[in-house]
């Protein structure tokens, strides 16, 4: 186990290695915004990578968009990965794209979201926590220096209030929210950041695919929806 362990670990460096080649380069078009000088908060997000172990366009393509969220030449306050960052939540997925977000070192700032696809199959989950909460914690210890400990996180950035969501698991993690809302009473804005809507656009259709979107979790989407408001 160890030796394919090692293996898959080879694997990952060759391939992001690939991935990245020309990340550092000016060949992306540069971010343009209306008005410079209102410019107060670059965040970069990039959703649905589906990084998959056998799909070598896809690498090149993440790989672009890398580059061209590195050439901003607004910088990137934050950068926000959200969800379905992997295709089947595989250990070698993992292994690409986090070796391919450090190695590209887009932002100082980098939040993970735990999409659908990022823990489908057996021991999909387990290896993206295994990945993801120490990737995170690391990534965000000046914001966050006690850590991040679940895939439902928030943390304080200056007067606002960041709060990401692990929309797979809203009732279970519904006290993590209301202690970070509780604990925060004074920040300026609230930045709420999941894979899955928060407020369904359509109220008389239910899905799991909006947070607490099911019928059954009624009651506390309407909890939720008073504490965000």
């Amino acid at each position: 186990m160890a030796i394919l362990g090692f293996l898959r670990k080879c694997t990952a460096i060759f391939i992001t290695l690939f991935m990245l080649l020309g990340v550092t380069s000016n060949g992306a078009p540069a971010h343009t915004v209306k008005d410079e000088e209102s410019c107060r908060l670059c965040i970069s997000v990039i959703s649905d990578s589906h990084i998959e172990g056998n799909n070598l366009p896809r690498y090149n393509v993440f790989g672009r968009i890398l580059r061209d969220a590195k050439n901003n030449k607004f910088g990137n306050d934050v950068t926000v990965f959200l969800g379905d960052n992997t295709m089947n939540g595989q250990e070698i997925e993992s292994l690409l794209f986090y070796g391919a977000v450090k190695m590209a070192n887009v932002s100082d700032n980098i939040i993970t979201v735990c999409g659908n696809h990022d823990i489908r199959g057996d021991g999909a989950r387990d290896a993206y926590e295994r990945y993801m909460i120490p990737y995170t914690s690391r990534q965000l210890a000046a914001l966050a220096p006690n850590g991040v400990g679940s895939t439902t996180y928030g943390f304080r950035r200056g007067k606002d209030l960041w709060i990401v969501l692990d929309f797979n698991r809203g009732p279970r993690h519904a006290d993590i929210v209301r202690k970070l809302l509780a604990d925060n009473p004074d920040v300026r804005y609230t930045f709420v950041v999941t894979h899955g809507p928060v407020l369904p656009m359509e109220l008389w259709r239910k899905s799991r695919w909006f947070y607490l979107g099911e019928a059954k979790h009624d009651a506390l989407r309407r909890e939720m929806r008073a504490l965000f408001a």
